[in-house]
This record gives C-alpha cells, sequence and structure tokens, in this order.
C-alpha cells in the first residue's frame, strides 16, 4: 500500500511525447512521473506516437511498458514542428492508439486512462475510454490549449474531450482558465504541475556566490523568445563586461539566434549547449547567477520550478502560468512579455546586488520546498485517481 492508502493501480498513459531514446529530453517529465507512479506500486503502461525510425516499437520500464505506434505519416518530424493540421497524420495516429489503447485496457486489465495532452492523445484516450468502458483523466500541459484556442476544428474537439473526462489536471491557474471557458466546472478541474521537482537532486551550491552565468533552459524556439533575452542581455554587457550568457537546450531557432549574437558582436559572450540530459541540469544551474524564462504564454515552466530549488532567482514574464511560481520582488521579478528594456533593468539589478540575488535565491528554495516538492504532487495525482475512479 502506497503513502494515502490509494490500491495499486493499473495506469494507462496515452501522450503526445515521450523520450525516443535514451539521450532524449522529449517528454522526459512524463516518463519522470510515470517512474514515480510506479514506486508508489502503481503499474503505467504507454501509448505514444513513434516519430523516429531509429526509436525501438516497445520497450518495458521499471514501471510498466512502453508501446510506439508507427504512423507512416509522421515522416520523422515532431507534431510540434508541423505547421497547421495534417489531418492524415492525426486520423492515422488516433485510430491505431484507439486500436492498440483498447486491447492495452484488455490484456493489461487498465483501471484508468490518463492522457497528457487534449489533442490529439485527449482524442485518443476519450475513444479508448468509450470503447473499453474505463474512466480517463486528461492532463493540459499549455500548449495543447494555446495553440488551439479558437481553431475552428480543433477546439470544439477539445471542448467535447474536456468535458467527458472525469477529471481535468491543469498545470497553472492559466490553463484552468481555457478550461473553465469550455464548461467544466470547478469540481471537475485540478490545478497542479506535472511532477513537482525533486528538491534533494535540484539542490543549492554549498556555497551561494551568484557569480556564475546568466541562463537560459529550454526549447531554442518562438514561444520562448530567446531573441529577448539577447537583445536584453546585449544592453546588460556593456555594463557587466565579465558576465556570459548561456543557453541550454536546442530547437528552430537556435542558428538565427546564433547569428544574431555575431551580428550584435557578442558571440564570445554567448555560449550554446545543445539538448543536455535532465541528469545534468543541477549541476549548470548550481553555477548560475540567474535563470531567465522570456516565454509568452508558458502553461508553467518545469524549469522555473527546478532553478528555485537550486536556489536561483527567476525573470521571467508575466504570462501564462508563470506568475503561480515566482513572487515578484521576493524569488525574482516578472517583466511584460517582449520587454527588453524591463528584462535588462532587471538583470542589472540583480547583477549588480549579489547580495540581493543570494536573498532571492534562498527564498525561492524555500518556496521550491514547501510548494512544488515532487512527492507532494503525487499524493496529489493518487487523490485525483481516486476521486475520478468513484465517478
Amino acid at each position: 500500500m502506497n503513502s494515502n492508502d490509494t490500491p495499486p493501480l493499473n495506469l494507462l498513459f496515452v501522450t503526445n511525447a515521450y523520450p525516443d531514446g535514451p539521450k532524449s529530453n522529449r517528454g522526459w517529465f512524463i516518463r519522470e512521473l510515470a517512474q514515480k507512479l510506479g514506486c508508489a506500486g502503481h503499474r503505467v503502461d504507454i501509448l505514444t506516437e513513434k516519430v523516429f525510425s531509429r526509436s525501438t516499437d516497445s520497450e518495458e520500464e521499471p514501471f510498466g511498458r512502453v508501446l510506439r505506434v508507427a504512423n507512416p505519416f509522421s515522416r520523422e518530424r515532431l507534431l510540434a514542428d508541423v505547421r497547421g493540421f495534417p489531418l492524415k497524420r492525426l486520423f492515422h495516429l488516433i485510430a491505431r492508439e484507439t486500436k492498440e489503447g483498447f486491447r492495452l485496457c484488455r490484456s493489461e486489465k487498465v483501471d484508468l486512462i490518463h492522457a497528457h495532452w487534449a489533442a490529439p492523445s485527449g482524442l485518443s484516450a476519450a475513444l479508448i475510454s468509450f470503447l473499453a468502458a474505463r474512466p480517463f483523466v486528461l492532463s493540459i500541459h499549455g500548449t495543447d490549449v494555446t495553440r488551439f484556442a479558437g481553431h475552428p476544428v480543433a477546439w470544439p474537439v477539445i471542448r467535447q474531450v474536456v468535458r467527458r473526462a472525469r477529471r481535468v489536471i491543469c498545470n497553472s491557474s492559466f490553463t484552468a482558465g481555457y478550461i473553465r471557458d469550455l464548461g467544466v466546472p470547478d469540481s471537475r478541474i485540478d490545478v497542479l504541475p506535472c511532477i513537482g521537482v525533486d528538491t534533494d537532486r535540484f539542490h543549492p551550491a554549498d556555497n551561494l556566490h551568484m557569480e556564475g552565468a546568466v541562463l537560459f533552459v529550454g526549447n531554442i524556439t518562438l514561444q520562448k523568445r530567446p531573441d529577448v533575452l539577447l537583445e536584453a542581455f546585449t544592453r546588460v554587457s556593456k555594463v557587466f563586461p565579465g558576465k556570459r550568457l548561456l543557453f541550454v537546450g536546442d530547437g528552430p531557432q537556435r542558428k538565427k539566434l546564433e547569428e544574431r549574437a555575431g551580428h550584435l558582436g557578442i558571440e564570445n559572450r554567448v555560449s550554446f549547449l545543445g539538448a543536455v540530459p535532465n541528469a545534468e541540469l543541477p549541476r549548470i544551474y548550481r553555477k548560475a547567477h540567474v535563470l531567465v524564462l522570456p516565454s509568452e504564454k508558458e502553461g508553467l515552466g518545469q524549469v522555473v520550478m527546478e532553478a528555485m530549488a537550486c536556489g536561483l532567482p527567476v525573470l521571467a514574464s508575466r504570462d501564462g502560468g508563470i506568475p503561480d511560481l515566482v513572487k515578484n520582488g521576493e524569488t525574482g521579478f516578472l517583466f511584460n512579455p517582449g520587454d527588453i528594456g524591463a528584462l535588462a533593468g532587471y538583470l542589472k539589478n540583480l547583477l549588480k546586488d549579489p547580495e540581493k540575488a543570494i536573498r532571492f535565491g534562498i527564498r525561492a528554495r524555500r518556496t521550491a520546498v514547501s510548494e512544488f516538492h515532487g512527492s507532494n504532487v503525487i499524493e496529489r495525482y493518487q487523490s485525483v485517481y481516486r476521486d475520478a475512479l468513484k465517478g
């Protein structure tokens, strides 16, 4: 029996994203959630799309089995990188996931289906739920509502999906607002981060000194607005010529960002590490001075929780779910999306006053331990599962 007396369950995750191999970070937090639930005594099977030919069709994990559904229309491209609405790919994926999910519900005696992202995984889960007569819950991660809100085809489908879920788990009050607008009552909405943060693994350095780099961690995409940070850092670099800017992550905007750094004449002070395994991130956070996340419509911001757990102050846009995490003027500063001048001003504020940065970092660590600790999050998931099974 686990910590809050939830009997062991057989769970089926249907998810848009899951690591494609040992070195992949895509959807890593889904795997970590499954691992934590496995440690709590539950079995978790994973159903996802096989995007890359190098990935295995199936694999065994300590918590259950991963099944990747082949899709001839994926063409080695992630759904998130596809413009428009690839109907053939989506129809094929949903049909295959529904078929395999129905089979798994029977063979593995699945108690509950948990879909991650409203579309297409949410639609697949809703169909599996109907055919197999199993309840399902749905996790909203942000892009599934911000990308498709108002879309003439996707939004009505998402409305039907969220209304059929027993519970809808939103990663922030921001995403919960979208779900309320679709007609889901508060009694069926839960707000909690996907996995929280392991504050034993993500912890501050023994000696906080705040002498490291300005840090960005995440996908280098338009939505993350790394260009805003680069422009702000250029202004700051004139005052603090010894500071460096470090980008951790990869994405379609990386080359353009590298070229822009060269044009601004700061290429020798900006480093691009590319994608880094999650296991290496604590070390990188502990060597930084401040984390910056200038995103637009960020669902929550896992990296914000990780950085705060490592004792870093955070500068982030006042948008999406980020204000749920960062206490303005206490654990960092919030600025309006795209406001280069405000970000540059806050950077100067913390770089010239390391003692303030340390105070912010200490408060950030306390907040992470009390509010974001992973074990607390898992207990809440189990509570959601119990309520969903009651009907």
